[in-house]
């Protein structure tokens, strides 16, 4: 199967319309913009749009069975979709699936949308089934260091040009996202027609709106980059997330690292990273904090962690305030045991 990223299925577009599209990943802007380039692009060759539908888990096959099999009203050809609620189809759903490919054929164009797609699924009997056929977009957002070149490039298609501190600042309040960034890039290019940003015309309309996950905190900690950690922590607290999440997060790789710390002078690094089967993405932060954090910060870090953890449990704590604290202390800044456990 053919894998493309957005930015690359308009001229896909412009060669030549796919008969079916996988759009897997998490980022809901990056899907809804590939899902409106198909529609466009299917409608000007003759298409009509079906209405979407809808696969969950209690939905009856036969109903997407009867939309695949029926034409709509004075149209030959049409364009349909279907999304999968769940993050990945369960067993009864992939053999489901593994149908629809036999119902594709040079009138029918079709949008199948996936929350995610795990390498595992790549070699899944139902996945494959479709790879003659389809072309799969990973709508997954820029990594952080893709932010200011993909920041540029959408500013200069709405004729912006922002300087170097205009993209900076961008990426600071809208990283994670693209939505949001994009309306405002739109906003900009309105009041603005002459294309010219500068840090005083935004600043008026910056709002701190970035999304991060904990495992982009996690890696900020472990990378000792200070303001971003508690830049995503602020983020979290923000949208609600349960700080017990982010404790174990962070619990099992100080746990990782002290064992890692205990075997380093008699096994290499490499050999411990494949042992535990850890991602090559995740390595370079790992050893980061390996080098940075002695034995001593380390279990310091996971006693004063536990200790959180238990007083969250039994008592009101102010337990963001603490995770900022011990961020600080991850990230190489001198924190007193005592100010932390109070």
């Amino acid at each position: 199967m053919r894998h493309l990223i957005p930015e690359q299925l308009p001229a896909q577009l412009q060669h030549s319309l796919a008969g079916c599209y996988l759009l897997c990943g998490p980022d809901l802007y990056l899907q809804q913009e590939s899902q409106q380039l198909i529609r466009q692009a299917a409608l000007a060759q003759g298409f009509t749009a079906c209405p979407p539908l809808l696969m969950e888990s209690t939905t009856e096959w036969r109903v997407v069975e009867q939309a695949f099999q029926a034409l709509p009203l004075f149209a030959a050809r049409r364009l349909l979709q279907l999304t999968l609620q769940a993050s990945l189809p369960n067993p009864l759903q992939s053999q489901q699936l593994m149908q629809l490919p036999s119902l594709l054929d040079s009138s029918t164009v079709l949008i199948l949308v996936l929350p995610q797609l795990k390498k595992s699924q790549e070699q899944a009997p139902w996945f494959k089934a479709y790879s003659p056929q389809a072309i799969c977009i990973a709508c997954h957002p820029p990594l952080r260091q893709q932010w200011p070149a993909w920041v540029r490039r959408r500013a200069q298609a709405l004729g912006l040009q922002p300087d170097a501190a205009v993209i900076e600042q961008l990426c600071f309040y809208y990283e994670g996202n693209l939505l949001a960034l994009v309306q405002l890039l739109e906003q900009l290019a309105l009041c603005y027609p002459d294309g010219q940003l500068t840090l005083p015309r935004i600043n008026p309309s910056l709002q701190d709106v970035a999304q991060f996950t904990p495992q982009q905190w996690l890696n900020a900690l472990l990378l000792g980059q200070t303001q971003r950690a508690l830049h995503s922590l602020q983020q979290l607290q923000d949208s609600a997330v349960e700080p017990l999440r982010l404790l174990r997060t962070l619990q099992g790789d100080l746990l990782l690292l002290i064992n890692f710390k205990r075997q380093a002078n008699t096994t290499p690094l490499r050999e411990l990273f494949d042992r535990e089967a850890i991602w090559q993405v995740r390595r370079q932060a790992l050893t980061s904090a390996l080098q940075r954090l002695s034995t001593s910060q380390l279990r310091q870090a996971l006693y004063l962690l536990t200790q959180l953890e238990l007083r969250f449990k039994s008592e009101a704590h102010p337990i963001w305030q603490a995770l900022r604290l011990l961020s600080l202390l991850l990230c190489g800044i001198p924190v007193l045991p005592a100010f932390l456990e109070g």
